[in-house]
């Protein structure tokens, strides 16, 4: 559910990172993201591809290490119904998605026939085969211990491997003047990056960030309209294309 947030948020006296306080277990969210069905988030998913193979698109254009040498394995956690693996099956990647909830990961594979796998993302599946590039959209912030996650992905990723993350970040231009009002500020998001927190995050799992973008997405007024009354409002006279920007950060980091 995208419920706006009530709990209190606190920054670690160490690394300055802001999170919810306090943030529920593991056990809890694990539980809450596999039993979720959101029957809204799958509509608009040709706009949803077609934002996705733009952003991969001008990474590669900055990066084409991350093509020229790698065999193009790409694993997408939180994958949620399918778009990503989609768009990256589009370019001629291979894929791998992994996705908590049950309904979600059902969609992807009916809709797109992609490989996703319904449950957390998992090491130990990756000991025969390392991964080229680990995306996560719009996922890091969702989870209780990113340094779990992290320790995990370095551990599958090839030797020099990318990471892609997409975070909404409480030092854009969106967050600050939207303050409160933020679209962002959300029950289920329990960590409130910035550039210097997740840099902080990141290096102390040996990753260097090389690029970084803010993040803009395309979608449909009818969803927009759909996806901001919660599904009440289903009928909206006009379908028109709506490029936004609010405060969402593409970033990729090289395993050194």
């Amino acid at each position: 559910s995208n419920a706006r947030l009530v709990s209190q948020l606190a920054a670690c006296s160490f690394c300055r990172l802001v999170g919810v306080n306090p943030r529920p277990s593991s056990e809890d969210l694990i539980d809450a993201y596999s039993g979720a069905v959101d029957e809204v988030h799958g509509g608009d998913s040709e706009r949803r591809i077609r934002s996705f193979e733009r952003a991969l698109n001008s990474v590669l254009n900055e990066l084409p290490s991350i093509r020229h040498e790698t065999s193009g394995y790409i694993v997408d956690i939180g994958c949620a119904s399918g778009e990503f693996p989609e768009a990256a099956r589009r370019m001629g990647f291979e894929v791998t998605g992994y996705e908590l909830s049950r309904y979600l990961s059902a969609q992807a594979r009916q809709k797109y026939g992609v490989d996703v796998r319904t449950g957390p993302f998992e090491p130990g599946d990756f000991t025969s085969r390392k991964i080229d590039l680990v995306t996560m959209w719009d996922v890091l912030e969702h989870i209780e211990s990113p340094d779990e996650v992290l320790t995990a992905i370095k551990s599958s990723l090839k030797e020099g491997g990318y990471l892609l993350l997409n975070l909404p970040m409480i030092d854009t231009f969106s967050a600050r003047v939207f303050r409160r009002l933020w679209p962002f500020y959300l029950e289920v998001h329990l960590h409130y990056f910035t550039m210097s927190t997740i840099r902080i995050l990141l290096e102390r799992h040996n990753f260097e960030i090389i690029y970084s973008k803010l993040y803009t997405q395309t979608l449909g007024s009818r969803y927009l309209v759909r996806r901001a009354t919660a599904g009440r409002l289903t009928r909206f006279p006009f379908d028109v294309p709506i490029p936004y920007r609010l405060g969402q950060r593409t970033i990729v980091a090289k395993l050194l």
